[in-house]
């Protein structure tokens, strides 16, 4: 029997980290969502939005800084 692996691209493991560091903050995605938008002075990250982030793993590089800094992460823990 012949078994699947999963291959790991950047995306998947881009969105594992983002799940993983927004539950180590204990943050729910739309309180996520609320603290990047008073980060960066703009309008709340919708839920809908961090959920995609979440699943396919495209989080713009402009958040990045923002998520680091709301989730108390070094940023290079979010590089990869």
């Amino acid at each position: 029997m012949e078994t699947t692996q999963k291959i790991q691209t950047p995306e998947t493991r881009m969105a594992a980290l983002l799940r993983g560091v927004r539950a180590e903050a204990g943050l729910k995605q739309t309180e996520l969502g609320v603290l990047i938008g008073a980060e960066l002075s703009i309008e709340p990250v919708s839920q809908m939005t961090i959920s995609r982030w979440e699943n396919d793993g495209t989080v713009p590089g402009c958040y990045l800084g923002a998520i680091s800094r709301v989730c108390r992460v070094d940023v290079e823990r979010l590089l990869v």
